[in-house]
């Protein structure tokens, strides 16, 4: 791993998207995640981690965010999906943490 770092707005971005999952994926995530991935892979590793759903995923994906010197930690479910421009958008808030509601199921 090692996305080399990109620069917008005078900011230096390096993402790193974690996809913490118990072993499966659902297919309109991963095209989520690739379109993102494609559009952004100057600035952006993906990491999926397999195991017991849960905040130890979370934690193991933010520990490797921290350190390896990534700017960012954008985490996506398993069963979520996700237009093409997510990441600009999340990036664009220029805040500390950024998050929403996400009730899209059904997948």
């Amino acid at each position: 791993m090692g996305c080399p770092s990109f620069f917008t707005g005078g900011l230096m971005h390096r993402v790193l998207l974690g996809l913490p999952n118990g072993g499966s994926v659902k297919t309109k995530t991963m095209v989520s995640v690739l379109r993102n991935v494609l559009r952004n892979a100057d600035i952006m590793d993906f990491l999926p981690v397999a195991g017991a759903l849960g905040p130890e995923n979370r934690n193991a994906l933010a520990e490797h965010a921290v350190e390896h010197d990534y700017t960012h930690l954008w985490l996506v479910d398993a069963d979520m999906w996700f237009h093409d421009d997510a990441l600009a958008k999340l990036l664009a808030h220029d805040l500390d943490i950024v998050g929403l509601p996400y009730n899209r199921r059904g997948l």
